[in-house]
């Protein structure tokens, strides 16, 4: 019995690894794109405010550290912290799930069937019908391109949105305002 459960392992586990990793990298698009747009726009805000205060010492530390504040807590809570929350294969399942309803909770159950111990006869679960389960799962996760489909657009607007942004911060350095460019380059 433990034989047949390696198949199994082989083919419904890198599915979800799959669908986590390109989960996990929708997550990093995103939280980049929300620090590179407000850690922008706060050493803006600084620079502006350099400009008011005349560039003390004073206002060009003080201005420093709470932009350099946000940039590194905005990278905690948008960035670190989505990426290293622990997602359990049963959570990624369900993610599939809600998101590939022709799926029709077949994930779920090949994931079930691969994290529980291979059923002893005593059980009353046929073995056949554990595999036949998982290759059900399977078809129809290759029917709907293993949901290479879900995150595609989240894919596309996280890196749209970081070109940009990246693309706005160029160009503002290059032909933004000279005093606001001085400003932010006193507060790097």
């Amino acid at each position: 019995m433990p034989d047949r459960k390696s198949p199994r392992k082989i083919r419904v586990l890198p599915i979800i690894r799959s669908v986590r990793t390109r989960w996990r990298l929708r997550m990093a698009l995103r939280g980049l794109s929300i620090v590179a747009g407000a850690g922008f726009l706060a050493f803006l805000v600084s620079a502006y405010g350099l400009e008011a205060l005349r560039f003390t010492p004073a206002a060009v530390t003080g201005l420093r550290v709470a932009a350099w504040s946000v940039v590194v807590l905005l990278t905690f809570f948008f960035l670190f912290k989505p990426l290293f929350k622990r997602v359990t294969d049963y959570q990624v399942a369900l993610y599939l799930e809600e998101h590939e309803p022709s799926l029709e909770a077949a994930i779920l159950g090949a994931v079930e069937v691969e994290k529980s111990d291979s059923p002893s006869p005593s059980q009353g679960v046929s073995p056949e019908l554990l595999s036949r389960l998982v290759e059900s799962a399977v078809d129809k996760a290759r029917k709907v391109d293993y949901g290479l489909g879900i995150d595609r657009r989240g894919l596309y607007q996280g890196s749209g949105a970081l070109a940009l942004i990246f693309s706005a911060t160029v160009l503002f350095f290059f032909f933004g305002p000279q005093g606001m460019r001085y400003g932010m380059r006193a507060l790097g």
